[in-house]
């Protein structure tokens, strides 16, 4: 959370609290909404690429030896 303060992604306040030491909350930034804008979407296209080759069937037993170098 301090890393994505320091790149003013969030910003930070404290709260008093009555039982111990002051709470900090968090709420993303203009700038933290569309780094997570951008790495949601690098992320669906990760798993669009992935999906298709998780979602084929588990051969019984393993493919034979590729006898041709």
């Amino acid at each position: 959370m301090a890393r994505l303060e320091r790149e003013g992604k969030v910003t930070a306040r404290l709260a008093a609290s009555r039982s111990g030491p002051a709470r900090k909350y968090y709420r993303p930034t203009a700038a933290g909404y569309r780094a997570l804008a951008e790495s949601a979407a690098m992320w669906q296209a990760l798993t669009d690429a992935v999906s298709p080759v998780l979602c084929q069937p588990v051969p019984a037993e393993p493919a034979p030896p590729n006898e041709e170098r």
